[in-house]
């Protein structure tokens, strides 16, 4: 696998795709058969459902991109493994580094490498003031068969889908529609309650929340902000690759949200001042006032037994607390193993295991600013944020009710 026979990809016209999506700086249109998934550190996953299952454990990665320093192949370079799961980053195997070419009247670094086996290809694009990074990772099961269906889907969908992007920086218009003062403002929390499966097959209930917080100017955001209640920077959340806020407007008897990625929903309003989504209502709560101390906890446990049928008896469990101190510090600890014997088809145990440990201990200190718990822990680690609002049943942190202490 060369990348000169790669980059004679690039001269490909895109195709007339329809749904058009954006990602921080980055419009982009989403391929046949492609969706967004999760979004971790600023990286937009997509994950790929062909109708004959061929590289269906692709994936392109959308970076967050950064403002311009140094050269384009450094950042490439310096980016590529931020595309691994961390546990298969030690296994990367370089094919080609990074070397510069174009697609249309962009620059572009494009390196490849393998990790646990798999091919990357890394595609970097210097800008005005800035670079953007997007990866695609193919899949390198079944041997030859899967890196023939990865090498067709990057020429296919993944060439044109790059050379159709583009950039709000580059003068693009922004699929977000610029903000508008509206009359919403606070934060608004609901819930609704679903069954579900576990692995044991037993049925559950299960409760999804929902927060939605609105700002006067016209923002919005889906979820706990980073910032809390603080005026939303709009900027600064699209250059972290956050597509959980948006712009809304009020029409009539409807609430429209726009997201940082184009997406829209329709909420309706209700009675009492409430908003209706697809699944639950949701009505305004007050939140906590700065410089809130809490003498209580939070906690959680989770168990679940095998699959019937597996050959396996037992089961999984996990749990979790933390306890928050009036002088402003916190504790927690948390534990998660799995025990089981092995049953052999006439019921007859063959053997057993455990796993587990001490569980993890953490610690720090924590403070209530802006409608938000922040926990800064005491190893330096990258601090947390929680929504605190007050219910008729008590403190809600996030998802889970405050325990106070006796």
């Amino acid at each position: 696998m060369r990348l000169m026979s790669i980059i004679l990809f690039l001269a490909l016209a895109p195709c007339a795709w329809a749904e058009r999506l954006q990602h921080g700086n980055i419009i982009y249109t989403l391929p046949p058969h492609w969706d967004t998934g999760a979004i971790e550190n600023g990286i937009q996953i997509l994950t790929y459902d062909p109708p004959d299952d061929v590289c269906e454990y692709c994936y392109i990665h959308l970076g967050p991109g950064a403002a311009k320093s140094g050269s384009l192949i450094d950042y490439v370079t310096r980016m590529g493994p931020q595309f691994v799961d961390e546990d298969d980053r030690a296994s990367i195997d370089a094919v080609q580094p990074a070397t510069m070419t174009n697609l249309g009247p962009l620059n572009v670094a494009l390196s490849a490498f393998t990790a646990d086996g798999d091919p990357f290809f890394v595609f970097g694009f210097e800008l005005t003031d800035r670079f953007e990074v997007i990866a695609f990772e193919g899949y390198a099961g079944y041997e030859g068969e899967a890196m023939d269906a990865t090498m067709a889907t990057l020429q296919e969908q993944i060439i044109p889908m790059l050379s159709g992007l583009q950039f709000i920086s580059e003068g693009a218009a922004s699929l977000m529609p610029e903000p508008v003062p509206g009359p919403l403002e606070g934060m608004w929390w609901g819930w609704y309650q679903y069954t579900g499966l576990g692995l044991d097959m037993m049925i559950r209930l299960e409760i999804d929340h929902r927060r939605l917080v609105f700002w006067k100017d016209g923002y919005f955001y889906d979820g706990t902000p980073p910032t809390g209640l603080a005026p939303i920077d709009a900027e600064a959340y699209r250059n972290a690759g956050d597509t959980q806020f948006g712009t809304y407007r009020k029409i009539g008897s409807k609430v429209e949200l726009t997201f940082a990625t184009g997406e829209t929903e329709t909420l309706r309003l209700i009675d009492e001042g409430g908003l209706q989504d697809a699944n639950r209502d949701l009505f305004p709560y007050d939140t906590v006032a700065d410089g809130t101390r809490l003498n209580g906890g939070v906690s959680s446990f989770y168990y679940s037994g095998f699959t019937p049928g597996a050959g396996i008896e037992g089961g999984i469990s996990s749990s979790s607390s933390t306890t928050f101190l009036p002088d402003g510090t916190y504790t927690g600890e948390s534990f998660g193993g799995a025990f089981g014997n092995f049953v052999d088809g006439g019921g007859n145990l063959t053997g057993g295991f455990s796993t587990g440990g001490d569980g993890n201990a953490t610690g720090g200190r924590y403070e209530i600013k802006d409608g938000v718990l922040i926990q800064y822990p005491n190893d330096g680690s990258a601090p947390s944020v929680s929504m605190v609002i007050r219910t008729d049943e008590g403190l809600l942190i996030d998802d889970q009710f405050f325990e106070a202490a006796e």
